[in-house]
């Protein structure tokens, strides 16, 4: 991610925003209990993915992103059960459409977190976002990386026609 825009990197420098290596990340005990979004776009989520992520793709350009936020928001709410939300763990691959959708989640995070909304459809997530979340983290090298390291926590498509089971969510 050569290509952060300022506030990103103000944040890099202040901890709250951190890259980290796959080894690093999922390298402790408590793993499975992060809140892992996977930034790429669908088909490449379903083909396989970490095993606890949700998927949140590139909205589509013509789309509101403030809306895509939001539905995404809702979407974590119907499929994310539990309490405890630190650290956010992003990743995605290496095109540019995934990089400058991960910058802009990430600024999306940040805003929430330091500013949360009154109300809105996806208020319980930003709220427990807002009050628990200390750090987040963009996984260096993406899925690519996580799976040389740790290929038995990814999940794979089970079935013929590559559907996973797994929560995705449909770009706007």
């Amino acid at each position: 991610m050569e290509d952060r825009n300022e506030r990103v990197d103000v944040e890099l420098k202040r901890g709250k925003v951190e890259v980290v290596s796959a080894l690093r990340a999922f390298n402790l005990p408590l793993y499975e209990v992060f809140f892992v979004i996977d930034c790429r776009n669908g088909s490449d989520f379903t083909r396989g993915h970490i095993a606890s992520a949700l998927n949140f793709p590139p909205p589509d350009p013509i789309s509101n992103k403030m809306d895509a936020f939001y539905a995404f928001a809702q979407f974590a709410n119907e499929n994310f059960c539990n309490d405890r939300w630190d650290p956010i763990v992003i990743y995605g691959d290496d095109s540019a459409q995934v990089q400058d959708h991960i910058v802009w989640l990430v600024e999306c995070l940040l805003t929430f977190i330091n500013n949360p909304p009154k109300y809105h459809d996806g208020s319980w997530f930003i709220k427990c976002m807002a009050q628990s979340v200390q750090s987040i983290w963009i996984l260096e090298g993406g899925y690519k990386e996580f799976v040389q390291h740790y290929p038995l926590l990814r999940y794979l498509p089970t079935s013929e026609n590559g559907d996973t089971g797994a929560s995705s969510m449909k770009p706007l």
